[in-house]
């Protein structure tokens, strides 16, 4: 059921966003990283709320709209994961436009990179500024340990999502056997190679609940680790450079100077 899901409740952790204020300290990875783990919580309500509409619902086919969805909010949270790390711990390249940050966010936040002339795929720069900094930090070198365990949940045999959220966005073969079960396509000894091409995943709403619910404890739990991790547990967020257990130090600010002052306060 939906009571089962877990929330990341960032509203109890980092209570304030005083943006300019913030970038005053110089430290943009930290600020952008605190604001990403308000994204990943909106992502993680997202998906529970998919679910609980999938319990609220009698169509079967809004069902399956609902599980889709939570498949690819959940699985989301993973590329949250990254984002969040290679802002914090300084990976980024200076920028100062947000179609810059853009590119970033797009180009520069993966492991790996297709080589277009080769045709093969390549590790990227942020993979190997990862390998260079464990390699010279044993902190970083401990904490892409305990974050690689964690990573492997995405793929995990038993309760992974990674293979269906990327069927669902770019092949279109993820159908619950619920909704087969209105099709007249049953594969046999002679055809059943068509059915395995035309329905590559076919599992039940059950399966999928359970999996969702899985990868919800994990996610939050993973939530948790890296923003005590990063930010300590606390409400009171510090953005000064001095609190990093590790740096890539790639990014480096001059001071900025700001004249105007906004303030947004969020509620319990």
């Amino acid at each position: 059921m939906s009571s089962e899901l877990l929330k990341f409740d960032i509203s109890k952790k980092y209570k304030d966003i005083h943006a300019l204020r913030d970038c005053e300290v110089g430290n943009y990875g930290l600020l952008i990283a605190g604001h990403k783990f308000y994204e990943l919580s909106n992502l993680i309500n997202a998906a529970n709320y998919s679910v609980g509409q999938y319990h609220n619902s009698k169509s079967i086919d809004k069902k399956t709209y609902y599980l889709k969805y939570a498949i690819l909010d959940y699985n989301a949270c993973y590329d949250y994961f990254e984002q969040i790390i290679y802002f914090a711990f300084d990976f980024f390249p200076a920028f100062k436009t947000a179609e810059e940050y853009r590119d970033i966010l797009k180009n520069r936040v993966k492991r790996t990179v297709l080589n277009y002339s080769k045709n093969i795929i390549e590790e990227s720069e942020f993979g190997k500024d990862i390998k260079d900094l464990k390699d010279k930090n044993e902190e970083a070198k401990l904490f892409f340990k305990q974050y690689g365990e964690y990573k492997k949940f995405r793929f995990d045999d038993i309760a992974g999502i990674a293979d269906w959220a990327n069927n669902i966005k770019h092949q279109g073969g993820f159908w619950f056997k619920e909704t087969l079960e209105k099709t007249a396509i049953i594969g046999d000894s002679n055809n059943n190679f068509i059915t395995r091409i035309l329905y590559p995943y076919s599992v039940s709403f059950k399966d999928v609940l359970d999996r969702l619910i899985q990868q919800n404890k994990k996610i939050v739990e993973i939530s948790e680790w890296l923003f005590s991790y990063i930010f300590g547990d606390t409400d009171n967020v510090v953005f000064e450079p001095s609190i990093k257990k590790f740096s890539a130090g790639k990014t480096q600010y001059d001071k900025i100077e700001h004249d105007v002052t906004y303030i947004e306060e969020f509620d319990n």
